[in-house]
């Protein structure tokens, strides 16, 4: 949208400028200026206010406005021998129709380059070609006309058509790329609850073997379970631990019974495995 504005304001100002041109002309080929130039800055008016209206309307106008410059410059000429070669300024004005990129821009054109060399050819033929009414020559501008439009309206819609696939896909690859930063978002999410859960587990495994070392310091050996580490690394450990305590408070119930029975003069007694063979040999 913005970029049809521009153009069309660009297009506008191209009216306006063919003003002091035509002026020119006019007063050059000794033809009556006031009319020529009246006609000229209409027509540019015409371009000049159609732009306050919708897009629909708006765009149609300035290219009549654009083409009826050459209309103008045309009658400007009138009864002398290049007015003829002054039809090909109809083409050029007809292709520069394309920047506004409308196909409806160049259907309202043709049909007003149509209509123009038509009717003043019937009513005023002067103001067309210098020699007066001639239909078979009316008939090819016309058709080379309408094969120019008809190019110039494939090349608009062609170019419309890729602007509005392009669009899409641009939509498309945005759209991706949201998802995938949401994703990326949502990962590092889990990314960071991971963390935050092994972090967690870390701490609890400290604390609990704290309490289990704070508990052996004070002669507890019952066994414990390790509540920081998740199912099954902390099952076997908890196996291990408990197997632990179990030997050492055994070991250490025989090294009792053995020093009471010493205690009571009983020399007998056979002393077991000590608590360090016991120990190891558990562990291993």
């Amino acid at each position: 949208m913005i970029e049809k504005y521009g153009t069309s304001l660009a297009i506008v100002f191209v009216c306006w400028v063919h003003a002091p041109i035509i002026a020119g002309v006019a007063y050059w080929l000794q033809t009556p200026v006031l009319p020529i130039v009246l006609a000229s800055i209409l027509l540019s008016s015409i371009a000049t206010l159609a732009r306050l209206l919708h897009e629909t309307v708006s765009v149609p106008l300035i290219a009549i406005g654009l083409v009826g410059q050459a209309a103008v410059l045309t009658a400007a000429a009138a009864g002398h021998y290049f007015q003829t070669d002054l039809h090909t300024y109809f083409f050029a004005l007809l292709a520069a129709c394309v920047a506004l990129q409308s196909v409806p821009a160049i259907f309202a054109a043709t049909v007003a380059i149509v209509m123009h060399h038509l009717l003043l050819s019937l009513f005023l033929p002067v103001l067309v070609f210098p020699d007066g009414v001639d239909l078979g020559r009316v008939t090819l501008h016309a058709l080379v006309v309408l094969l120019e439009a008809t190019i110039l309206a494939l090349v608009i819609y062609r170019q419309n058509s890729l602007k509005v696939a392009l669009e899409a896909r641009e939509e498309v690859a945005q759209e991706q790329t949201r998802v995938a930063e949401e994703a990326e978002v949502a990962a590092q999410a889990q990314r960071d609850k991971a963390s935050q859960a092994q972090d967690q587990t870390i701490k609890d495994v400290c604390l609990d073997l704290e309490a289990l070392i704070e508990a052996g310091i004070n002669g507890d050996f019952t066994p414990v379970q390790m509540q920081g580490l998740a199912h099954p690394a902390r099952d076997a450990l908890n196996t291990q631990i408990t197997s632990l305590y179990e030997v050492i408070d055994r070991s250490l119930g025989r090294i009792e019974a053995q020093m009471n029975s010493l205690a009571d003069g009983d020399l007998t007694a056979r002393m077991p495995d000590d608590l360090f063979s016991l120990v190891q040999k558990k562990c291993q």
